[in-house]
């Protein structure tokens, strides 16, 4: 019987070891269709991953491409449409839709960590801007049947600009081409503010500096400011100015006439603030540190606003030796001006030239022998000029074609020739004026001038390029006239006396007489006046230099 027992226990445990490779082969083919699903699976994400990647690295870089577009449309009179249009316009040309598009103003601050922040602000007052856009795309492409895999996702792109439109380096009033009358003139002008040690400077000498050029930002580097606000409202002698000038165009070393002027400002103890002489669009378009300035202008500027400082009165003398002394009262320096085109929102220009404000006064003694005063005379002359504005109306930058509009305006002017005792009386009021006396007083004469505002005029400027600035065009100056000696007619009250005031006559009869007084000193003070970047029939407009720096991307 045991071998029986034997055989069937053989017998039985064949089958069961049969069934244990048949149920292993059955668990490794599911573990194989297992895995290979697995390996579908994380084939698909991979695919998706780098798909939505790839999505989101282009709308990243579509926003960073309509914010670098809508960036040009900041800062004053800019339009938000203008701005919003560009950002649609660069969305649509990288496949996102533009509905998705939405912008926001700022400027770039920095947290108590010096790290960059993003601070909404006005359109207006605004150099920076945030595009914000969106694409749909599908969730998965490879596993779309699954429901929590189906539909679509919003990939979001957000990018932030710097940047601003063209900005424009102008100045009214500059000096440009000086003759050698005028180089004279402003030789007396440096003279009157900085001392007798002033140099005398040729024309060569002063076209050397009307020529040299410095750029806002290496100005603003050579001071050690952090920013541009800061550098306008550093306060400096006129010296160390000058210093800061060679430093950001070590060049004007090698002049004469700078190192001459730089050398009698050693001893002088003039004083200004930087943003006394630049008016500068806040915040800056980007293009503005790369602005040029003419040396001549800073030069010109700075010394205006010293003088303007220790109280504004400079003794100058003319040369002619029928006049006295004379002296002039800076009201307000000549202004340069950094910015863009147009007018903010409120209706105020975005930039502003302007040329000195100021008041002369001169007493004038004809036949002077030497130092000998006859006393035949007692006459005096008092001139106020309130300035002329330039605003720039419109800038245009293509390839091939630099163009725009520049709007000025003369103001009031007042002239009034009269005795000394009453020159330094309120020019408003003719009646406080008498007339000045000749020949002992048996000759009387007054003048008294008054204009107005003249009208607005558009002066136009246009270059192929860069290479062919400065632009300088001559701007009418409406109802002033060509000299203070051509002023004769417009308006003017002419009082004459002869036989002590007991007898009046007819101004035709007394012309040549008057003339000989007016022609020759209001030629003379046209110089003058121009050193201080006033002219009184008009005014040269230069266009220094047209910005377009790209914008520039700001995390």
């Amino acid at each position: 019987m045991r071998p029986h027992l034997g055989l069937r226990a053989r017998m039985a445990h064949r089958p069961l070891g049969h069934a244990q490779a048949s149920a292993q082969r059955g668990a490794i083919g599911l573990m194989a269709i297992f895995t290979l699903l697995m390996a579908i699976a994380f084939m698909a994400i991979s695919v998706d991953t780098g798909r939505l990647w790839l999505e989101r690295r282009s709308v990243q870089r579509a926003a960073d491409m309509a914010a670098l577009a809508a960036s040009r449309f900041t800062g004053c009179g800019a339009s938000e449409a203008d701005a919003l249009a560009a950002a649609k316009t660069m969305a649509a040309e990288h496949g996102v839709d533009p509905g998705t598009v939405t912008i926001k103003f700022g400027v770039l601050t920095r947290d108590v960590n010096k790290a960059a922040v993003f601070t909404p602000a006005a359109i207006g007052s605004a150099n920076l801007v945030r595009v914000a856009l969106s694409r749909k795309v599908a969730k998965s492409m490879l596993l779309a049947g699954d429901s929590d895999l189906a539909g679509s996702i919003d990939v979001a792109g957000v990018g932030v600009a710097q940047g601003g439109p063209p900005v424009a380096t102008y100045s009214v009033g500059s000096v440009f081409g000086i003759s050698n009358e005028a180089a004279k003139q402003i030789s007396n002008l440096y003279k009157g503010i900085l001392g007798n040690g002033a140099p005398a400077l040729d024309t060569a000498a002063l076209n050397e500096l009307v020529s040299a050029t410095v750029t806002l930002g290496a100005l603003q580097q050579a001071a050690g400011a952090s920013t541009l606000n800061d550098f306008l409202q550093m306060q400096m002698t006129v010296r160390e100015f000058l210093d800061f000038i060679a430093i950001a165009n070590p060049d004007v070393l090698s002049l004469n006439s700078f190192m001459q002027l730089y050398n009698q400002a050693k001893t002088s103890s003039l004083k200004l603030t930087v943003g006394q002489i630049l008016n500068i669009q806040s915040p800056p378009a980007s293009g503005v540190s790369e602005a040029k300035i003419s040396v001549f202008d800073l030069l010109n500027a700075s010394l205006n606003v010293g003088a303007l400082n220790q109280g504004g009165v400079i003794n100058a003398n003319l040369g002619l030796s029928f006049i006295g002394t004379t002296s002039i009262s800076i009201l307000s320096p000549p202004i340069i001006a950094i910015g863009p085109a147009g007018k903010n929102s409120s209706g105020n220009w975005c930039s502003s030239a302007r040329s000195a404000q100021m008041s002369l006064k001169a007493t004038i003694t004809p036949g002077m022998i030497g130092n000998f005063n006859p006393g035949i005379a007692d006459l005096a002359l008092r001139v106020d000029l309130l300035s002329t504005v330039g605003h720039l109306n419109s800038l245009s930058v293509q390839p091939g074609d630099i163009s725009g509009s520049i709007t000025s305006q003369s103001t009031v002017l007042r002239l009034v020739l009269t005795r000394s005792a009453d020159v330094n009386k309120d020019i408003t009021n003719e009646a406080n004026f008498r007339p000045g006396t000749l020949l002992l007083g048996a000759v009387g004469l007054k003048i008294y001038l008054p204009i107005g505002d003249a009208a607005e005029k558009n002066t136009s400027f246009a270059v192929a390029n860069k290479s062919e600035f400065p632009s300088v065009n001559q701007l009418g100056a409406g109802s002033v006239g060509s000299s203070l000696g051509g002023l004769l007619g417009q308006g003017t009250n002419i009082t004459v006396t002869v036989l002590f005031g007991l007898i009046k006559l007819p101004i035709t009869f007394l012309d040549d007489l008057m003339r000989l007084v007016t022609i020759p000193l209001g030629n003379a003070l046209d110089g003058l006046l121009a050193a201080f970047g006033v002219q009184t029939g008009s005014v040269r407009l230069q266009v220094l230099d047209v910005q377009t720096s790209p914008p520039v991307l700001r995390q």
